[in-house]
């Protein structure tokens, strides 16, 4: 793969990645502006100015050009940033580029009729996604850090979509649509030089720039925790999640992580949590995980759906095995295992186009390096002892939060989970 780095005049970064895929690219205009940046009084601002861009573009003439050419694409608004993405055909990389840029230089405006529209469409999103069980890990984020800063809900308040105006909206779009704010990248099939000679022709246009950068609020001091007791049905959901704050080897860590991870959701890892919870006791399908992070703060959880009529038991599965972790670690054997699976998994991404441009976009975003040589000679590298070194620093109810919704009253719940941590039945 060749990489190289642009900086245009008008201070927009173009990075640009050449691989050995044939005929397809994939282009991103990123944003940085996000959920991280709002507050209480704009929650969800970020998300919809991004669903009235984006639908304003596909109503766009070159956009029709753009479908013609078998092309998709797509738009997603993240906790410190907004993307715009075209996956498509290395000869039409030109028109990618020209649609993109319409973003910051002439975008859709917003009339009263696209606003209201999208309004009604996310008011949609919302009561689906606020209604689901699917909201669990964003749930048990917002306990660990606060409805703040990483932990703020990416869909926003729903009161506060119901007033957003074309203003304000404006208003954002001016202060961070900017090139100065964004990042762009080229991920595929291509000619760097023609790649080169696109990004400055249509990305380095002049444009005010009079950014606002928004203060971002630091993370609650200590973790609290989400229940709500208003689920109908027979099935509950919960999800236990710990928070680390700063690390000095990012790879490291990101590594270890993924390697605690795989063994509380695998459930060919016997005695921990998928396999008590699936194998043993039959009292869940599957486990879910989740690794998330914003700069120097990381955090990881876990999740099951389960009957209503375990979720005090799951609670106690769960927890017991993360003590049994941090106060035992991994065998080696079972370590060596755990080390082929996430080299496995990894060379299976690496192997998948769009996982792999996707993952590389993100490092890029995050400036930080990223291969996956320097990645498997992590796992190679890493020993029972530095791993649970790790674990002793975060591992504890203290790091910990969790989000429940069931039948379960919020009482019910916490004393589970703080019971569960206070036993000392660990094997």
């Amino acid at each position: 793969m060749y990489k190289k780095v642009v900086n245009l005049n008008n201070g927009l970064k173009a990075m640009l990645y050449k691989t050995s895929d044939k005929g397809i690219v994939k282009i991103a205009l990123h944003i940085l502006q996000g959920s991280v940046h709002e507050n209480d009084n704009n929650n969800g601002i970020s998300h919809m100015l991004e669903h009235v861009i984006s639908t304003g573009l596909k109503e766009g003439a070159l956009c029709r050009k753009l479908w013609m050419n078998g092309a998709q694409m797509t738009a997603t608004t993240r906790r410190s940033y907004t993307v715009y993405e075209i996956d498509g055909l290395s000869e039409s990389l030109d028109l990618y580029v020209q649609v993109l840029s319409q973003i910051l230089f002439n975008p859709p405006e917003i009339t009263p009729e696209l606003l209201e529209k999208e309004r009604k469409v996310i008011l949609c999103e919302q009561a689906r996604y606020y209604s689901s069980l699917n909201q669990i890990q964003d749930r048990c984020m917002q306990a660990l850090f606060g409805d703040r800063n990483i932990g703020r809900m990416i869909l926003g308040n729903t009161q506060i979509i119901k007033s957003l105006s074309a203003k304000s909206l404006l208003k954002l779009y001016r202060n961070t649509y900017i090139p100065k704010n964004s990042v762009l990248v080229i991920y595929g099939d291509f000619n760097l030089d023609i790649a080169t000679t696109l990004a400055e022709k249509h990305f380095g246009l002049y444009k005010k720039q009079s950014i606002c950068t928004p203060k971002i609020e630091d993370i609650a001091d200590a973790p609290s925790h989400y229940v709500n007791s208003n689920v109908n049905g027979e099935f509950g959901v919960i999800s236990i999640g710990h928070r680390i704050k700063t690390a000095d080897d990012f790879t490291f860590l990101e590594c270890a992580l993924k390697t605690l991870l795989a063994a509380q959701t695998n459930p060919m890892i016997t005695y921990r949590t998928a396999y008590e919870l699936r194998i043993k006791h039959g009292i869940a399908y599957s486990i879910g995980g989740f690794i998330k992070n914003y700069q120097d703060i990381y955090c990881i959880g876990i999740s099951a759906v389960v009957k209503n009529t375990e979720i005090i038991p799951a609670i106690r599965i769960i927890v017991e095995n993360i003590k049994r972790i941090r106060e035992n670690g991994f065998e080696q054997d079972e370590l060596l295992r755990l080390t082929e699976f996430n080299k496995f998994q990894m060379l299976y991404a690496w192997n998948d186009f769009s996982r792999r441009s996707q993952e590389e976009i993100n490092y890029a975003l995050e400036n930080e390096e990223h291969s996956y040589e320097k990645r498997s000679e992590c796992f190679e590298n890493m020993t029972v002892n530095n791993l649970q070194e790790l674990f002793n620093q975060f591992l504890f109810e203290s790091d910990s939060s969790i989000a429940c919704m069931s039948t379960f009253d919020s009482d019910t719940i916490l004393n589970a989970y703080r019971n569960a941590w206070k036993g000392t039945n660990v094997v």
